[in-house]
């Protein structure tokens, strides 16, 4: 994925451009370090550059004049050499100035790399921030994937799939498997499939452990509790009450999951089905109708 830890290489006030999960376009600046020892360091660089040029003024004079006398040949070949090795140290010197001052004002003034946002920030708005500090984690939401462990031998997955998943109990997001690793991690006894999300939800960023549900084939299905459903031979029922009465009514596919039933048939949602007591109804006299009182 892309992202990166932001440390500061100068020390200052921390202020950020705006937090939480705004995006930041690729060259708009994230934060800003501000302050006196900010102040104070730009001083010292932009005097640095304004010395360096100075000299590199006189010595380019001083070059076009001992050129001439060169020519003329009124100096030596040494002198003449000397002064081009000078020449050439005081402008490798401004150019070591410039860059320092305008490496300084990048880091002072940090621009985002690439598309993306911010997240886990360590300082608030205006704190001091010593040099070397952790400032935040800047990732970009669309390289970001879900990394999971997959158990079965022979896994009912391909790359392209289309996945539904559900992350911590609540958040429904819509993935699509990018890579699946060919071999078995020996440690865990799995392989590592990855997962482009279409969307991140907010709370999310890379190298945060999640816990995660897989839906495969995600089909609409009526479900009902376990314990409605009675099992007659090699058919599978419930008992629906309808305005006091009971109707024994026959139902297709059972997939039995975390105590409901998932089934296929002609009932309803929101239709009403027994579940205490509807195996005795259904068995004792299942071709009649029962009233409530019954």
């Amino acid at each position: 994925m892309q992202a990166t830890w932001l440390i500061t290489d100068y020390p200052g006030n921390f202020y950020p451009n705006h937090l939480g999960q705004k995006a930041y376009k690729k060259g708009e600046v994230i934060y800003r370090l501000r302050g006196i020892t900010v102040s104070h360091q730009q001083i010292l660089l932009e005097h640095d550059v304004d010395t360096c040029h100075a000299d590199s003024v006189y010595y380019h004079h001083e070059l076009d004049r001992k050129r001439d006398l060169f020519e003329k040949k009124l100096i030596s070949p040494q002198q003449w050499n000397q002064i081009q090795k000078q020449y050439t140290i005081v402008l490798a010197n401004l150019k070591k100035a410039n860059g320092s001052l305008k490496y300084f004002k990048l880091m002072t003034a940090y621009r985002a790399p690439f598309d993306g946002s911010l997240s886990q920030v360590q300082y608030p708005e205006g704190d001091y921030v010593p040099a070397n500090s952790r400032i935040g984690y800047f990732w970009n939401p669309d390289s970001l994937k879900l990394v999971i462990p997959w158990y079965d031998a022979n896994p009912a997955l391909s790359t392209g799939q289309k996945v539904v998943l559900v992350l911590e109990d609540t958040v429904k997001v819509h993935g699509e498997i990018q890579y699946i690793d060919s071999s078995v991690n020996p440690a865990s006894g799995s392989r590592a499939v990855w997962i482009t999300l279409d969307s991140i939800p907010r709370g999310f960023y890379p190298e945060k452990p999640v816990s995660y549900s897989l839906v495969l084939n995600n089909t609409r299905s009526l479900a009902v509790p376990e314990n409605a459903i009675i099992r007659d031979q090699d058919r599978y029922w419930v008992v629906r009450a309808v305005h006091g009465k009971y109707f024994p009514v026959q139902v297709g596919e059972v997939r039995f999951q975390n105590h409901w039933s998932f089934i296929n048939d002609d009932l309803k949602a929101g239709d009403m089905v027994l579940t205490r007591g509807a195996y005795e109804i259904y068995h004792q006299q299942s071709p009649l109708r029962y009233q409530i009182q019954d």
